[in-house]
């Protein structure tokens, strides 16, 4: 039996096995950053409980039982509804046919089962697609595999048609080559359990499979008897398309699961679209990819155990992303270092009134990082979220302008908080714990190939790192033997003093038990990169007494260093409660400016640092700074 997560953030409760009951909208709403908020509830990992058992992927990811109202002349499908049935609740129809009679702003309630023989499927209008109350409806690529014979050790399929192969749009630099074969996108599950792709007939044996395209075999290293066998088939499923006479702006699809599809479950390409308490699982590339599509949200959905990425999305004004779950993406492993991640979001140059909304979010056990906004993503507020135990970095800003990242929970990371060849960002109140580095700022000498201005800079110039200030975070520990700095600032081309015009009043914590430098620094331009053979290397301050000195900064900061027991702020730093344990512990931060304090929903005189009240304050939160 799989767990229930519960995530008691400040939106609304992202859930998958509660309930959910929503009015329904024609048209996605347009959330404001400030409304909503009980921004001082407490972000405790202790009241999560995650999908699968910690250690791997789930094999079944659960689907919310949702309870949507159902309205007059909504159209019934099922996965064995007759063509010529009348839609009804007592006799359903298929999908297909739905679609061909559902008038614009029609509603299709989905009946539980599991759908099959959705290859790419438009929504020829506006249709509210969602599940039948209390029902469990997937749609999967895949097909069940019958007619086994043994063959040796294993046993064969013949007459198998079916390989997807690398696609065309995916270049080497997305596969890692320690996983040559995460590219190729076949997939098949024995009872639920994914088997693991080999290369060769040879290399077949239990928990595997090989697919033979010169041949048409497909082979598997488990008995199928008495078992379900399920291959992927397809590449897409649903689509929510802009195209032609094709107008589904402003349709809302929820309550559903997609799984087993080569590419992914859900594409949009659509304006104000909402993507509601949907589970996305075990696809070949993406849970969902969603581009060229204003005033989406995308709001409670869990996006689990796909194979690069959970969600992928670009060139959306005005996108809000809230209370999802983003959980053991990258299951096969492509290069984590190009375009894995539990959520990547890139292209989006709006201006400030159209920027990313990216709140209430939980993403974790990625083999990749958690969250990562890339190239033009300006304008991003990135509030109120989790990200633990990512093997990358656990909230990454990249090749971007302007961002605030605030109170947000990072913790069990490769890295915190990342900004590489970005500008402007503005960190404030987040609790980064545990990490590999807990804030790393990093110039690469990267240069853009891209034409036109990107965050920026032009074709031609390099990305640079500026302009960005870190006020009243909580940066404690490091994960495992780490030796890097709590704060990580020494790897740029330029001096660090230009990637970091302003830093205060943070508090570093620093067990005895990891003795790491306090902060790497870069104090001159370098004529190489500082990665290369022959850079200097940065300089390592051990106390905060030494860096403040140096770089004028941190006047007001604080640094504790003991026994971990005796200088942690927290509740439970062992048993993973970040809440602090007292007002006196994390007092002495600064006011927030006013967007910050309105886009996180808080008052500016907020009184602590990091991300989670004190236990004992009593701090009255509001819809705008105060």
């Amino acid at each position: 039996m799989q767990k229930t997560l519960f995530h008691t953030l400040p939106l609304v409760m992202l859930a998958i096995g509660c309930t959910a009951s929503r009015v329904p909208a024609q048209t996605a709403p347009v959330a404001d950053p400030a409304a909503n908020n009980d921004a001082m509830a407490a972000i405790n990992p202790q009241d999560l409980v995650s999908v699968g058992d910690g250690k791997s992927a789930p094999a079944v990811v659960p689907l919310k039982k949702t309870n949507y109202p159902v309205p007059a002349g909504a159209i019934f499908v099922s996965p064995d509804g007759k063509t010529n049935a009348t839609g009804t609740q007592n006799a359903p129809t298929s999908l297909q046919n739905a679609l061909k009679i559902a008038p614009a702003g029609a509603t299709i309630v989905f009946r539980g089962g599991t759908y099959r023989g959705l290859d790419s499927l438009l929504a020829p209008r506006r249709v509210t697609f969602q599940a039948a109350r209390g029902e469990a409806p997937w749609i999967k690529g895949s097909v069940i595999v019958t007619g086994w014979v043994r063959d040796g050790s294993a046993w064969r399929k013949d007459n198998w048609t079916h390989k997807f192969g690398a696609s065309p749009r995916i270049g080497p630099e997305y596969v890692d080559p320690k996983f040559p074969l995460a590219g190729e996108r076949d997939m098949v599950f024995l009872n639920d359990q994914a088997l693991q792709q080999v290369a060769t007939r040879a290399e077949v044996g239990p928990g595997s499979f090989f697919v033979d395209g010169k041949a048409q075999k497909l082979f598997i290293g488990d008995d199928p008897s008495g078992k379900v066998v399920e291959a992927a088939v397809y590449e897409q499923g649903l689509q929510i398309w802009k195209n032609g006479p094709n107008d589904p702006t402003g349709s809302i699809v929820r309550g559903l699961g997609f799984a087993h599809y080569g590419d992914q479950g859900l594409t949009v390409r659509a304006p104000n679209v909402l993507i509601e308490d949907n589970t996305f699982a075990w696809s070949g590339q993406r849970g969902m990819n969603i581009y060229d599509a204003p005033h989406a949200v995308i709001r409670g959905n869990a996006f689990v155990a796909n194979s690069r990425v959970g969600l992928r999305a670009s060139r959306n004004r005005r996108l809000v992303v809230e209370n999802n779950l983003f959980a053991w993406n990258n299951v096969d492993r492509w290069r984590p270092a190009w375009d894995a991640a539990g959520v990547k979001i890139t292209n989006m140059d709006y201006g400030a009134q159209d920027g990313l909304l990216f709140r209430g979010n939980l993403a974790e056990n990625n083999a990749a990082t958690g969250v990562w906004l890339d190239i033009d993503v300006n304008d991003a507020v990135v509030v109120h979220n989790i990200a633990r135990r990512n093997q990358g970095i656990g909230i990454f800003f990249e090749i971007s302008d302007k961002a605030i990242i605030a109170f947000n929970l990072s913790y069990e990371n490769g890295m915190g908080v990342m900004v590489s060849n970005a500008r402007n960002a503005r960190v404030w109140n987040n609790t980064l714990v545990n990490n590999g580095s807990n804030i790393l700022v990093k110039e690469s000498g990267r240069i853009s190939k891209i034409e036109g201005n990107i965050a920026g800079t032009n074709k031609g110039e390099m990305f640079a790192t500026t302009g960005n200030q870190f006020f009243n975070n909580i940066l404690a520990g490091v994960r495992g033997q780490s030796k890097n700095p709590l704060f990580n600032a020494g790897d740029s081309i330029g001096p660090t003093s230009d990637m970091v015009v302003a830093s205060d009043f943070n508090l570093y914590v620093r067990p005895d038990s990891s003795p790491v430098p306090f902060a790497s620094w870069s104090n001159s331009k370098q004529e190489i990169a500082p990665w290369q053979e022959g850079a200097p290397k940065p300089v390592m301050y051990q106390t905060l007494a030494d860096f403040s000195q140096a770089t004028g900064l941190e006047k007001n900061g604080v640094f504790r260093a003991g026994a971990q027991s005796e200088i942690s702020p927290f509740v439970g730093w062992e048993k993973e409660n970040f809440r602090p344990r007292s007002a006196s512990a994390v007092a002495g931060a600064a006011p927030l400016p006013e967007d910050v304090a309105k886009a996180a929903g808080v008052p500016r005189n907020i009184g602590f640092k990091g991300a989670l009240a004190p236990v004992i304050s009593q701090v009255r939160t509001g819809s705008a700074a105060q």
